[in-house]
């Protein structure tokens, strides 16, 4: 081989060496070439859209299934003063009704007998979630009024939007302290009492 030949051959190798292998200064250090140091640069964003679409694929799934858990149900309440009966609603959930008792409200005037109310019932997971007393943090979310609706809670994180059916401009009422129990239907721990107590007597 002439010295063209070789000088030539060694330029042609020089670079790929410079590429692939890193080499050691007088102090010990690892140097890396140019060569590596933008290998390492061009793959960093590749490492950023894969851990990005890992995570994406690892939330999706979770947010799925809180959004299939929790639902919905449609309510209407009857607020009626005692002397004439007591209060009640009715759940619409999953494609049935649940019989509701009502209790904790006062209806204040003399002309005022009932009131019908109609809303929604937020992050159901079961029609049991309803039974419970509901309140409100801010007491402006609990007054119902003509043109506003009400805003509670219960221990269980049922959120309950009302709105009010033909009020009077005037009216208010503050709904905080509504007691909503089950009415013709068992919630779980009533029926795994039932249950319970029939099979005692069976043992008996």
């Amino acid at each position: 081989m002439s010295k063209q030949s070789a000088a030539a051959c060694g330029e042609a190798l020089w670079p790929s060496t410079l590429a692939s292998a890193p080499w050691a200064s007088s102090k010990g250090e690892t140097m890396f070439t140019p060569f590596q140091k933008l290998s390492k640069m061009r793959s960093l964003p590749l490492v950023l859209k894969i851990v990005a679409v890992i995570a994406a694929l690892t939330a999706t799934p979770m947010s799925a299934s809180a959004d299939i858990d929790a639902e919905s149900g449609r309510l209407q309440i009857t607020l009626v003063k005692t002397r004439y009966g007591g209060s009640s609603g009715i759940l619409f959930y999953q494609g049935h009704k649940y019989g509701l008792a009502i209790s904790g409200t006062q209806l204040e005037g003399v002309w005022i007998t009932k009131i019908d109310l109609i809303g929604d019932a937020l992050n159901l997971r079961s029609a049991t979630d309803i039974v419970g007393t509901f309140t409100a943090g801010d007491g402006r979310d609990a007054t119902l009024g003509h043109a506003k609706p009400a805003r509670l809670e219960n221990p269980k994180g049922v959120i309950l939007e009302i709105r009010g059916v033909n009020l009077n401009r005037k009216f208010t009422l503050n709904l905080s302290g509504m007691i909503i129990k089950n009415v013709g239907w068992e919630t779980s721990s009533q029926l795994s009492r039932t249950i319970s107590s029939s099979q005692g007597h069976q043992l008996e």
